[in-house]
Parts: structure tokens; C-alpha cells; sequence
């Protein structure tokens, strides 16, 4: 079974809102956006409880460096991220889970290193950065990020080719997705199973009654290749939902 220990982010008045920045028309938002051949290919966490940082470092950064330079892409170092969000969590030891506005916060101020510097290796995920992972680290920072709370502001973000990452709350049938990758709603009584952290990187407005096109990071086999869709209607499970300040 796989691990589901996104931790919920904490009430902060000092968030800067999407929706406060943006002027998001409706009208104006295309029917279907797909980012999917600009990401990197779909990474697995594994049996370590860093969906945040998979879905942050993997998802929305190496999007940004792979579109900043097409001809010169290295992978960025998810378990850098991993470890600076549990330090700031004072969870350093423990494969803890962590949350999305944790995760955001280290990749404004610290940054990420590359994986060729600190590999995805979950025995090292208790490991200290070394002082060349810091400074590398700086290279790959964020100016910002804000906080999304409508589904036409998912959109818009992504219609500028920003992707979002998010929390869901996670039920039984999530692990019953097949590989046309649909996530089923809940229904009435089924178990929760914990929080995981996404990242959404498309929408299809006629697919499904509308759905979100999502990526994982439990590898290529799962779902549809990696991705799956979310349906609008299931919204209200969704939490902790970012993206990258505009001109980060």
C-alpha cells in the first residue's frame, strides 16, 4: 500500500491569493489545455512519504527548466526538497510527510539541487545537504508562489503555462484508477486512506463532465501513463492549492 502523508497546510492571513493578482475572466478560458509533452517524464516516489516534493520538484519546477532551455534538462533533486521541508516541520529524522506551503516556502528560499547531486535514494532521505548541494541550490529557486482557491483559477494558471500543485484527500477507489487513468468519486462510507499531493498540469472541460489532468508520482505504469483525471465535481476534496508567482 502506498504511503498518504501529505500534511494539511495551517491557516496563514500573510498567503498571497491568486485571485487577488489575477483578473480571471471565464469567457476568456480555452475548453481544454494539456501541458503533458512539456513536463519531464513521471517520476515514483516510492515507499518514502514525499508526494510534496515529487510533486513540486518534479512536477511544477523541472516544468519550468525543461521550457526555460529545451536543449539542456537535468533532473532536479526531489529528496533536497524532502529534507528541508521536514526541518522546517522539525520532522528531520522521521519520514513525516510534509506540506505543500512548506514545500513551496524552501523552493523559494533555498532552491533545489540537482538529482545527480543527492539522487533519489529513500535509505538518504535522513541525510544533511552538503555546502556544494546549498550553493547549487540557488540556481533553481521561485520569486513566489500564490494560493488557488476556484477551479477557473486552476485554469488560468495554467493557461499561462503555470502548473499547480495540490493536496486531495485520498479514499479507497483512488486505488482502484485503471489505466484510462479516471478517478472515481467516493461514495458513502468508503474509507479514507490519508492526504497525498498532486500536480496539475491540464484540464479537459469535455472529458468526463470536466475533469483535471493530473500527474502522479507512483511511475509510468500507473493510471494512464503516469497521469490521471480528477473530476471537477470532486473539488471539495481537493486542499492546499498552489502555483509559481507570475515572472518566477
Amino acid at each position: 500500500m502506498r504511503k498518504y502523508d501529505l500534511v494539511k497546510d495551517k491557516v496563514d492571513s500573510r498567503d498571497l491569493m491568486y485571485g487577488k493578482r489575477h483578473v480571471v475572466e471565464s469567457e476568456i478560458l480555452p475548453k481544454k489545455i494539456d501541458l503533458r509533452e512539456k513536463c519531464s517524464p513521471v517520476v515514483d516516489q516510492g515507499q518514502l512519504g514525499s508526494c510534496t516534493a515529487n510533486a513540486i520538484v518534479s512536477g511544477l519546477r523541472e516544468f519550468m527548466l525543461l521550457n526555460d532551455n529545451r536543449n539542456h534538462f537535468e533532473r532536479l533533486s526531489r529528496l533536497f526538497l524532502y529534507w528541508w521541508e521536514r526541518d522546517l516541520e522539525g520532522s528531520v529524522y522521521r519520514d513525516s510527510g510534509a506540506s505543500l506551503r512548506d514545500g513551496m516556502k524552501v523552493l523559494k528560499n533555498e532552491g533545489v539541487c540537482l538529482e545527480a547531486s543527492w539522487p533519489y535514494d529513500i535509505k538518504t532521505f535522513e541525510n544533511s545537504p552538503t555546502e556544494k548541494e546549498l550553493e547549487e541550490a540557488k540556481n533553481y529557486t521561485i520569486s513566489g508562489y500564490q494560493r488557488i482557491k476556484s477551479i477557473d483559477e486552476i485554469k488560468h494558471a495554467l493557461l499561462i503555462e503555470h502548473l499547480v500543485v495540490f493536496g486531495i484527500t485520498v479514499y479507497e477507489s483512488f486505488e482502484t484508477v485503471k489505466t484510462d487513468g479516471i478517478v472515481p468519486v467516493p461514495k458513502e462510507g468508503e474509507k479514507e486512506l490519508g492526504g497525498h499531493a498532486l500536480c496539475i498540469v491540464g484540464y479537459d472541460d469535455n472529458f468526463n463532465n470536466g475533469s483535471f489532468i493530473v500527474r502522479n508520482s507512483w511511475g509510468d505504469s500507473w493510471g494512464d501513463k503516469g497521469y490521471c483525471y480528477i473530476p471537477y465535481s470532486m473539488f471539495e476534496y481537493l486542499m492546499d492549492i498552489w502555483t509559481v508567482k507570475l515572472g518566477a
